[in-house]
C-alpha cells in the first residue's frame, strides 16, 4: 500500500487522474469497510455452507455478464492462480505455478485471452452434477460444468490438457455437439497399446503412432509423438494426417532439421493457451494491493477475478 500512496498521493509527484478525485485517507475507509456480503445471514462453520459467501454476490454479478458473450469458436479450459500467502483455507500451493501460493481458479476461454466462465476451487463440494449427466471423475467434471453455457452443434472446438482428458469426457462432448482435443495421461487410455518412449526414442525424434478406437459409439484417435520426450494426445474430430514439420534444434549435431509432426499436434498447439494468454495480459497491468482479508484479492482488479469491471460493462452492453 505503501507504494501505491507514494505514486498517487505524493506531494512532489502525485498522480493527478487519481489523487485529484479521491484522497488517501477516504480510498482507506472504503478499502478497510469494503464488504460483498452480509455476514450475518450466512453464517460460515456449518455443514455445505458456501466457503465463497463473502464475494458470492460479486462472483454471480461477474459470471451472469460473462455468458451473455458470444464466444469464439476455439476455447480452452485450464487453471489459473490467484495469488495469496495469507491465512485461508481455500489456498492451494502448485510448485508448478509462476505464483505457486494462492486460490486456484478454473477458467474457460477462447484463443484471444478473454473469459467466458470461471469456477474458483474450494474442494470436493465444487462437484456438482445436474439431473442427466454422467459422472466422468474430479477433474473431467471440471470440463463438464465449465462446458453447459458452449452453444451446441455449432462446431465449437474445446482443448485442455492431460489433467482433464478422458476418453468418456471426449466421448460426452461428441454426443453433445461439441468437438475436443487435448493431451491425455497413457493411463488412462484402457485397452488401446501404444508403443513406450523407449521404443519411439529409437526410430528418432518425430516418431509417433496412432491408434483409432470408439468409446460410447464415438470415434477417438489417440497419438503418441516423440519430441524430446512422448505426449499423447486424445481427439474426437482430428487425427495424424495430414502430417506436417516443425523445425527443431538438435544438441548434438548442432544444427536445426525439420522432423514430422501429425497433425493432432499442430491444432493442439494451435487450440491451447487462452487462459496462460489472460494470464500474461494480468501480469503486466498487476496493480499490487495487500490486504490480509482474503475476499479482498478476487476484487483487486487484475490480479484477482479473471475480468475487471470493465470488462463486465462491455459484457453487458
Amino acid at each position: 500500500m505503501a507504494k501505491i500512496a507514494l505514486q498517487h498521493w505524493s506531494s512532489s509527484h502525485p498522480l493527478r487522474e487519481v489523487s485529484e478525485v479521491i484522497s488517501l485517507n477516504r480510498w482507506e475507509e472504503i478499502k478497510r469497510n469494503l464488504h460483498f456480503s452480509d455476514n450475518f445471514f450466512i453464517p460460515p462453520g456449518q455443514d455445505g455452507h458456501d466457503k465463497l459467501y463473502k464475494i458470492r454476490p460479486l462472483l454471480d454479478h461477474i459470471r451472469t455478464a460473462l455468458l451473455k458473450v458470444p464466444k469464439e469458436e476455439e476455447l480452452c479450459v485450464d487453471e489459473r492462480i490467484i495469488p495469496f500467502k495469507g491465512r485461508s483455507m481455500l489456498k492451494q500451493y502448485n510448485p508448478k505455478k509462476p505464483h505457486k501460493w494462492g486460490y486456484k481458479v478454473f477458467v474457460l476461454s477462447g484463443l484471444s485471452g478473454f473469459s467466458y466462465d470461471f469456477e474458483i476451487f474450494t474442494g470436493s463440494s465444487d462437484n456438482k452434477i445436474l439431473v442427466g449427466e454422467p459422472d466422468l471423475g474430479l477433474s473431467s467434471n471440471v470440463v463438464m460444468r465449465l462446458s453447459r453455457s458452449v452453444p451446441r452443434r455449432v462446431n465449437h472446438v474445446l482443448c485442455f490438457d492431460n489433467w482433464f482428458t478422458s476418453p468418456a469426457l471426449q466421448a460426452y462432448l461428441m454426443a453433445e455437439g461439441i468437438l475436443s482435443i487435448g493431451t491425455v495421461r497413457p493411463n488412462r487410455l484402457k485397452g488401446c497399446p501404444l508403443p513406450t518412449e523407449k521404443n519411439l526414442k529409437k526410430e528418432g525424434r518425430g516418431a509417433f503412432t496412432e491408434k483409432v478406437g470408439a468409446v460410447d459409439g464415438v470415434s477417438l484417435s489417440a497419438t503418441v509423438w516423440f519430441d524430446n520426450k512422448t505426449v499423447t494426445f486424445l481427439s474426437s474430430y482430428v487425427g495424424s494426417q495430414p502430417v506436417g514439420e516443425v523445425v527443431r534444434f538438435f544438441k548434438s549435431e548442432k544444427t536445426k532439421r525439420k522432423i514430422p509432426c501429425p497433425k493432432i499436434v499442430s491444432e493442439y498447439n494451435r487450440t491451447m493457451g487462452g487462459v496462460n494468454k489472460l494470464d500474461s495480459i494480468l501480469g503486466l497491468y498487476r496493480i499490487h494491493i495487500r490486504s490480509k482479508k482474503w475476499h479482498l484479492n478476487f476484487f483487486f482488479p487484475p490480479a484477482g477475478l479473471v475480468c475487471c469491471e470493465r470488462l463486465v460493462a462491455v459484457a453487458e452492453d
